[in-house]
């Protein structure tokens, strides 16, 4: 996963804890886009994600399934 700050151009990058959370503490307040892709799985975009400052915000990025397409010659 990678949270991108709209405003500064700075990008942080994650990996899951072991219960499949993201934590990014100590973000600095601004506008930001999530970006979250596995192998396997499509990715996902989150935009217009505003922090305030005190603020502890919550985004759930449930990955769907890839699509998949067999050809047998």
């Amino acid at each position: 996963m990678a949270v991108h700050n709209t405003n500064t151009g700075a990008t942080l990058s994650l990996v899951t804890n072991g219960a499949g959370l993201y934590v990014a503490p100590f973000m600095q307040p601004g506008s930001y886009e999530i970006t979250a892709n596995k192998a396997g799985f499509g990715k996902i975009l989150r935009q217009n994600l505003v922090l305030q400052v005190g603020q502890t915000l919550t985004v759930d990025v449930p990955l769907p399934l890839a699509s998949t397409t067999e050809t047998v010659t």
